[in-house]
């Protein structure tokens, strides 16, 4: 039995339109059942859903209630859910009729897997839509190349299909977090040694309709649940601050005078952010996209930066935090080292992964560094599928393709 839990929120056009989707699915040999979880719908969400349970041939349970929390109503779904398999999917997101055959083909013991939202644009997309297109498309490339090292920011929960055991096990997700309840999500899956698995094939149509002044008060939100994340899981610090590092002259002065705005948190600042929205607006019709990039690019900063601000008790406390993290090492001059050809030994994976997941890695070739790993805090641990198909990269610039997948496979690994 499969049960697929649908979070959703004045959207019933929409969510109509998954519902159809899933009356059309290819056959599979489970049965499934569909959690609606109505958040906070004053739209005829409700009253519509009941009327039409009996067209379906699945069957429907209508869940509500008035928290406006996403973490909230994915819980309250998987509750109530029987299946031993729990598919979660957005009310924007559309299935196609392979997505619950591609999700059960890609299931496997101890596996959460992880389907392809594939952005629609509308027929008049704005700036900021196509902007937001090319970031999730670059994001699912990233995670579709081979020997990539999953990490909690991976996890996205409007398309994704866990066992209903581990779900309990985990514990569900942190319903005091607004936003990114799904990367904490995906850490403490990472942590408790769940994989992530890609499918290209597990497709769900996602038709983002979110504008800019949507997306900037959600990172506002983003900043909340940067920091509260931060403080519970302090291994994150650098990770989800990293930004605040390395920032060139003129563009680390920018930020810091952005910060240094968010922080006051008054009239003031608030009213430059709102006219500089309105400016955005113009350049947008004038398509003016370079000006209108810079501009929304501060405008981004200082909402994710007015979110943190709303957390701390002062801005001494965000500058103590600040400096731990621009005080830790992301790559340490010493190392731990390994030589190529005791890569693939089995003792490998006991005696270095552990230093290495803390430390980072050195892979070197008769003493010569051909690549490194550096420590990534909320990754999954680092095994040799990850590091093939680097070590290859290096080794055929090195000596030639041919030769390095011939050195790779007389260690007995093969690079597909």
């Amino acid at each position: 039995m499969i049960s697929i839990i649908i979070p959703t929120h004045n959207r019933i056009k929409m969510l109509l339109k998954v519902l159809d989707a899933f009356e059309n699915q290819e056959a599979i040999e489970q049965t499934y059942e569909i959690i609606v979880v109505a958040d906070s719908c004053s739209d005829d969400t409700v009253n519509v859903i009941e009327a039409n349970k009996l067209k379906f041939s699945y069957d429907i349970k209508l869940v509500e209630h008035n928290y406006g929390s996403a973490a909230v109503s994915r819980n309250l779904g998987a509750k109530q859910a029987i299946g031993d398999l729990l598919v979660f999917i957005d009310d924007d997101v559309v299935p196609e009729r392979n997505f619950l055959s591609a999700h059960l083909q890609n299931q496997n013991e101890n596996t959460v897997v992880l389907g392809y939202s594939k952005p629609v644009l509308p027929k008049t997309p704005s700036l900021w839509q196509y902007r937001a297109r090319r970031w999730w498309e670059d994001r699912f490339f990233e995670m579709n190349q081979p020997g990539h090292r999953f990490n909690f920011k991976d996890f996205f929960s409007g398309n994704f299909s866990i066992s209903a055991s581990q779900f309990n096990l985990i514990g569900g997700f942190d319903e005091s977090l607004k936003r990114l309840e799904d990367y904490e999500f995906g850490l403490r899956l990472i942590k408790n040694g769940i994989h992530f698995a890609f499918s290209t094939e597990a497709v769900g149509l996602h038709y983002e309709t979110n504008d800019l002044r949507q997306w900037l008060d959600r990172l506002r939100h983003d900043g909340e649940a940067n920091y509260k994340m931060a403080t519970v899981h302090p291994e994150l610090k650098t990770t989800l601050f990293s930004e605040t590092l390395n920032l060139p002259g003129v563009y680390k002065t920018i930020q810091n005078q952005t910060k240094s705005l968010a922080f006051r948190k008054n009239y003031f600042a608030d009213k430059i952010e709102s006219i500089l929205y309105q400016f955005v607006l113009i350049l947008e019709k004038m398509r003016l996209r370079g000006i209108w990039e810079k501009i929304v690019g501060a405008l981004m900063e200082y909402n994710f930066w007015r979110g943190v601000a709303n957390e701390v008790s002062s801005k001494n406390e965000f500058s103590n935090l600040m400096n731990e993290v621009n005080s830790q090492i992301l790559i340490s001059d010493d190392l731990p080292q390994i030589e190529f050809t005791d890569l693939f030994a089995d003792s490998f994976q006991n005696d270095i992964s552990e230093e290495a997941n803390s430390k980072g890695l050195q892979i070197t070739y008769y003493g010569k560094t051909i690549c490194s790993f550096a420590p990534t805090p909320g990754s999954e641990s680092l095994q040799n599928h990850h590091i093939v198909p680097m070590l290859y990269s290096k080794l055929k610039n090195i000596f030639s393709p041919e030769l390095a997948i011939s050195m790779i496979n007389e260690k007995r690994m093969l690079v597909n």
